[in-house]
């Protein structure tokens, strides 16, 4: 039994990478066997032809392993068998007569649902499902012949003249039979057809309609686009080459304005808030746009021109397989929403990054606000957990004690040193767009010293003011209780061990990263959300709310939750990440826990008050302090690296100047090391272009 399956596993692997040797191909075609019959044999010649190791069997061409050079040398064996040379020309015309190509032209590469989430159903179906029979239609037959995305680079860098032979070639004795041509023009036009009525059902659909900027209806393109394709389809048919192109312009015209007016949703998007499915909406359309071009452009043709064929069988080739990808599907309806987020981020990020003394002076300062909050935040900590409640129960405690703990930092308008980096890492993406060599490399080394100093600034402005709070409420403890917090040795070794830097302290403190930017983009994704559904208005004119608070109360109600949204949802989802997820994840036989550099110092402060100064003769204090060092750094970098890497990806930008801006970055730490800590005292000419820049806007926000 295990025998037998195994043997059917070895022959599903070889089967996709099956040899097929040319001459029994060409040998079996055959005009009138039964159609799935043909379609196989159609199949198993493009597998030979996309073979990559069966050329060294034939000595003609042998060490070259290009599917085009193939084709050229199954021309080379047909010219020298006339017999197959018909036999294989007439069965390839007996396929374009007998298989529709309406859903090659309308479907293939393009999205079936009308949402996002269908479309998502559908793709992962797809993956699971088993292929569909090649006699369904030329799209299933297309996904045979093209399985891979490969197929794309070889058959864009065909040889035009090639691509004209085996256009002529199936035409080869065809001695007047134009039904398979008059039946692919016939599918054209349908195709045509079906496309135009969806986009035009797109384009008038309410979710769209009412982002766009037209007064009425009929003003719309979409309004009149079946009658214009109408009006194009009659005009081909008169077989009037100019007037067919005149027309053409026209309904050129029509598709941009259509494009046009998509553009207009995406800027009301873009200024709104971001709806995914919306999204989806625009993306398919503009999809179906563009095949409807490349459709009207290859009717233009009396004969097929065989660089437009090349672009448009690379294109269908290219969409299909991007129609098979999850991941495509994702990222393609979800990047303008990502972009919203770090734009968002970014601009709150800017606040971050001070600029000169003065403003790294009010960092250090509010980083310490944020430090003295966060001691007691540690304190409360120590409570729950010394109660020894059940573990959900005691998680949920700790992120309630981390949110209040957050929300006040805010709304005090302190800072948490370690929420910067999520932020700020966009904030530095967004100047990437314009880099490119010499000065403006240095204008961005001079952000990233900018940003380095500001989260030094921060984090020791965090631990400076926890440290010492902590050892104050620990002595006023020890006179009042007569004995510290911490009252035991096993409690105090406990806390050293904690963050020891040869532990899971890197681990746990990587861990720690990501969730803080979790929950920069769950504040980015709320403040789109609340933007979206324009909620400041919502809460504004609510006649009920009105009735008790009074219109003033909630028109400020609203003005307040628009600036401050984004930090409640930021702090309200970390607080709830670093209480609840590592419960949650040793529930799952995951044990991660949190490392947090201002927390993890204000508990160490707690162990150092139990051995008070015999603590700096003991190894394992070191090792803490230094496990302390490694969890701001993994705090820092890795929330940063994840922001950034975010950012990267939603605007789109490439590698640019890598090397000259690390190069950039080594001369300065060379030349000027302490500016990465501390920032240098401005030249006058510096101190009047920053005074210029910085006229136009005001630190206004906290946290």
């Amino acid at each position: 039994m295990l025998d037998q399956l195994r043997r059917y596993l070895q022959l599903w692997k070889s089967s996709k990478n099956y040899k097929h040797d040319l001459d029994s191909i060409l040998a079996l075609a055959n005009p009138t066997a039964p159609l799935h019959v043909r379609l196989i044999w159609l199949v198993d010649l493009m597998h030979w032809i996309r073979y990559v190791s069966l050329l060294h069997e034939y000595k003609e061409v042998e060490n070259v392993r290009l599917p085009s050079a193939r084709v050229k040398f199954l021309f080379m064996v047909l010219d020298r068998n006339p017999i197959w040379k018909k036999k294989v020309a007439h069965t390839l015309r007996s396929i374009l007569k007998d298989v529709s190509a309406i859903d090659l032209f309308s479907e293939i590469g393009l999205s079936e649902e009308y949402g996002l989430w269908g479309e998502l159903k559908t793709r992962f179906l797809m993956k699971l499902m088993p292929e569909r029979p090649l006699s369904s239609g030329l799209s299933t037959l297309f996904s045979a012949l093209f399985p891979d995305r490969e197929d794309v680079v070889w058959v864009a860098s065909l040889d035009p003249q090639l691509v004209q032979k085996v256009i002529d070639f199936i035409s080869f004795e065809a001695e007047g039979d134009t039904e398979w041509s008059m039946r692919l023009n016939r599918d054209i036009e349908e195709a045509l057809h079906v496309l135009a009525a969806q986009v035009r059902s797109m384009g008038l659909a309410p979710a769209l309609r009412k982002r766009m900027d037209s007064g009425s209806i009929e003003e719309l393109p979409f309004f009149t686009f079946t009658k214009d394709l109408d009006s194009l389809i009659k005009t081909y048919h008169l077989h009037n080459e100019s007037d067919y192109a005149n027309q053409l312009k026209n309904f050129r015209k029509m598709i941009w304005k259509c494009m046009d007016s998509f553009n207009e949703v995406y800027r009301h998007l873009d200024k709104y808030g971001v709806n995914t499915s919306v999204v989806f909406i625009i993306e398919s359309a503009q999809a179906k746009l563009k095949r409807i071009d490349d459709l009207v452009t290859l009717l233009m043709f009396d004969s097929v021109d065989p660089e437009m064929l090349i672009y448009f069988l690379s294109q269908l080739i290219e969409e299909n397989q991007d129609r098979k990808s999850l991941r495509s599907l994702l990222h393609q309806n979800t990047r303008l929403m990502a972009r919203k987020i770090v734009d968002r981020s970014a601009e709150t990020g800017s606040h971050y990054i001070t600029q000169n003394k003065e403003e790294y002076h009010r960092m250090f300062l509010k980083a310490c606000g944020g430090g003295s909050i966060t001691a007691f935040t540690v304190l409360i900590k120590l409570m729950t957990v010394a109660i020894g409640l059940p573990l959900f129960i005691e998680g949920f405690f700790l992120s309630l004690n981390y949110t209040f703990s957050f929300i006040a930092i805010q709304l005090s308008g302190f800072t948490l040193a370690t929420k910067q980096p999520a932020m700020t890492g966009p904030a530095l993406a967004s100047k990437l767009q314009h880099i490119d060599t010499g000065e403006s490399v240095e204008v961005l080394v001079d952000e990233i010293v900018k940003l380095i100093r500001s989260q030094i600034a921060g984090v020791l402005g965090n631990i400076l003011a926890v440290v010492p709070i902590i050892f104050l409420v620990n002595l006023v403890y020890y006179y009042c209780m007569g004995h510290t917090i911490v009252d035991n040795p096993q409690k105090a070794d406990y806390i050293f061990h904690s963050t020891h830097l040869l532990g899971p302290t890197i681990i746990y403190a990587s861990f720690t990263g990501i969730l803080l930017w979790l929950s920069s983009i769950f504040a980015g994704y709320i403040d789109n959300w609340f933007f979206l559904h324009q909620m400041k208005d919502v809460i504004t004119y609510n006649r009920r709310l009105n009735f008790v608070f009074g219109i003033e109360t909630c028109k400020k109600i609203g003005l307040s939750l628009e600036k401050n949204i984004s930090g409640f949802a930021g702090n309200i989802s970390l607080g709830f990440l670093l209480g609840l997820v590592p419960h949650i994840m040793s529930f799952l036989g995951v044990f991660l826990d949190v490392r947090h550099v201002t927390l993890s110092s204000g508990t160490l402060a707690l162990g150092v008050s139990y051995y008070g100064l015999q603590s700096f003769h003991m190894p394992e204090f070191w090792f803490a302090v230094a496990g302390i060092i490694m969890i701001g750094f993994l705090n820092l970098t890795v929330s940063f690296a994840m922001a950034f890497w975010v950012a990267i990806r939603s605007r789109n930008v490439k590698a640019l100047q890598r090397r000259a801006i690390y190069s950039a970055i080594v001369l300065r730490m060379k030349k000027e090391p302490f500016s990465f800590f501390y920032p240098k005292k401005l030249k006058p000419r510096d101190q009047t272009d920053h005074n210029t820049s910085t006229s136009h806007g005001k630190n206004t926000t906290g946290q």
